[in-house]
């Protein structure tokens, strides 16, 4: 006989939200726990309950403070549900009552940075970190460092690594966690390369160093057998052959990737995180979690396949709306939503009081990561495109993936030469909107401006909002300048 979790994952595994939901708070109530928590939190939040989640999760860092699943969930929170609108005031008065909460204020924190306000940003941060649990530290200034980054604030990212640390933590170590979210984060300019250059230099992290170089080279320049070889060199751990069999996967070495896969069997625990482990899994079990977790693997790549041939037919009349405010009181809503096919980015709105100058039709959105805001309005047959060409070959939740493929939102990922050719020409990782017109550029052959709305450069270039709902800085790890000299020339 089945006992009540195993009754609740089986019914969150077949899509009975709801009722694994019941279970999960009946577990909870009975019986309170770290694990029960996070499990009725996370159904709670799939069933749109986030003011329920909140109360929860805060209540639940109280209790056990050293529990990081809680606390990376807390911390997502806003980005996953699109609740930045608002946050810095409801924070604000929790924490009149609990100013020492380090989630609280690490929200406080993230928000800020997402809005552009830098002395907030730097106060949360501080706060956050001076009473956070120490086991829940590192984790804690991963996320605020990675949030620093994504506002633009990349000297802060740095100092912030450094903080909240032990005293048996050295200063390489603190270069060590610097790199971690650089590439993390695309940040892959001549601070990254120079601080790889730096860890190279202490022999106890040498073979550190080479991993996070291989990660660096992975990121910028694409997958090579070279680089798979260059892993497997290293001193053999699952995370190296994990990174190694998902990289033979991506250049379609299956071969090579069930030759690693044999070699330690600690893989085969990994298949929830690495689709191309659930690939090499699904063929020795009959297990309908591991089989949906191939079969979704196969659906995106499938599914990238389709959209790259459905974006080259010259017939189909495609929209490319980006975010800048160029088009604020120009009328062109109603010209966008004629197009077959409307692209939208990031945290685009189609709120009624945009819907003139922007338009209300979307059909693709491009975006960095999955957990999105603004992916809880997609509806089935709207296409989601991952920025990051290897994201599939990376270690991920794939829950939201499941529920969202099994709606009929159509996952997608950009397809890797393109991508990899704009980046050399731009000397640093692309934002999303050229990423786009550069791909459209390769598959169309010829592109007009008129069918892109929304891209001036202005704010990204000089200082100021770059976004028409007045919210959003540019984040100074891409090159604006290059970028609006190469948007220029698409049109040529």
């Amino acid at each position: 006989m089945r006992s009540a979790r195993q009754e609740a994952e089986a019914a969150l595994e077949a899509g009975e939200t709801e009722r694994a939901a019941s279970l999960f708070e009946m577990i909870y109530r009975s019986r309170p726990g770290p694990l029960a928590a996070e499990n009725l939190a996370k159904t709670d939040l799939a069933m749109g309950r986030v003011t329920r989640v909140e109360s929860l999760l805060e209540d639940a860092l109280v209790l056990w403070p050293d529990r990081t699943r809680l606390l990376g969930l807390y911390l997502r929170l806003d980005e996953q549900t699109g609740g930045f609108k608002g946050v810095p005031d409801r924070v604000r008065a929790k924490l009149q009552s609990s100013f020492s909460h380090p989630g609280l204020n690490a929200r406080a924190a993230i928000a800020a940075a997402w809005e552009g306000r830098e002395s907030d940003l730097k106060r949360y941060s501080k706060t956050a970190l001076k009473f956070v649990h120490p086991t829940a530290a590192p984790l804690l200034r991963s996320i605020l460092m990675s949030a620093a980054i994504e506002g633009g604030f990349v000297s802060w990212a740095d100092r912030l690594a450094g903080m909240a640390r032990t005293s048996e933590e050295t200063h390489p170590d603190i270069i060590v966690d610097r790199i971690t979210v650089r590439l993390k984060m695309e940040i892959l300019d001549d601070e990254t390369s120079r601080l790889l250059f730096w860890l190279r230099r202490h022999p106890r992290h040498l073979e550190k160093a080479d991993y996070m170089a291989a990660m660096y080279s992975w990121e910028k320049r694409g997958v090579s057998s070279d680089l798979v070889e260059v892993l497997l060199g290293l001193t053999p751990t699952t995370t190296i052959r994990l990174h190694a069999l998902s990289m033979s996967a991506e250049l379609g070495d299956w071969k090579r990737a069930l030759e690693i896969y044999r070699q330690d069997h600690a893989i085969r625990e990994h298949w929830r995180k690495w689709l191309p482990v659930s690939k090499l899994v699904a063929s020795e079990s009959d297990d309908s979690a591991i089989q949906a977790h191939a079969g979704l693997y196969d659906t995106i790549r499938s599914n990238t396949c389709n959209l790259a041939r459905r974006l080259a037919n010259p017939a189909l009349r495609i929209a490319v709306v980006g975010n800048s405010p160029c088009e604020r009181g120009l009328s062109k809503g109603q010209a966008i939503d004629e197009h077959d096919e409307v692209f939208r980015f990031n945290q685009y709105s189609i709120a009624e009081k945009y819907q003139a100058d922007y338009g209300s039709k979307t059909t693709i959105v491009s975006r960095l990561r999955l957990n999105d805001a603004n992916f809880s309005v997609l509806s089935p047959g709207m296409t989601i495109l991952l920025k990051r060409p290897h994201f599939l070959h990376q270690p991920a939740d794939w829950s939201r993936a499941l529920e969202m493929s099994r709606a009929g939102i159509v996952i997608t990922s950009q397809p890797l030469q393109p991508f990899y050719e704009l980046a050399g020409l731009l000397g640093s990782p692309p934002s999303s909107g050229i990423a786009i017109c550069y791909l459209l550029k390769t598959l169309r052959g010829t592109l007009e401006r008129k069918n892109f709305f929304g891209f001036s450069f202005v704010g990204q270039v000089d200082p100021g909002t770059t976004h028409y709902t007045g919210k959003g800085l540019a984040r100074s790890t891409h090159n604006w300048e290059r970028e609006a000299e190469l948007f220029t020339g698409l049109f040529g």
